[in-house]
């Protein structure tokens, strides 16, 4: 799970901070390309990528929030992750272009 059971109660009690467990942009573009690198020279991966989409489950997992108002915050940031990793991907394969 996204924050794993055993850290929700140090979260909801301020010992550990939720922006931790929070993927980086690079962290799911790196884990596309490693993805994506093997198949390069047996498909298009372009078309592939054109047609794909990544989703908050890419890189994101299943994840407890530790209360309602930090929930809503970390979705934002999460789908804001999301986008930024979605752009990177299209820049470096210059799809949309």
């Amino acid at each position: 799970q996204f924050f794993g059971e055993e850290n929700i109660y140090s979260i909801q009690r301020g010992i550990k901070d939720p922006s931790d467990f929070i993927p980086k942009v690079g962290d799911i573009t790196s884990r596309m390309e490693h993805i994506v690198s093997p198949l390069e020279s047996k498909i298009d991966v372009i078309s592939l990528l054109n047609h794909s989409l990544i989703t908050p489950q890419c890189g994101f997992r299943n994840f407890n929030i530790p209360n309602p108002s930090m929930g809503e915050q970390i979705v934002k940031r999460l789908l804001e992750i999301q986008e930024k990793a979605a752009e990177e991907v299209r820049e470096k394969y210059k799809i949309g272009f």
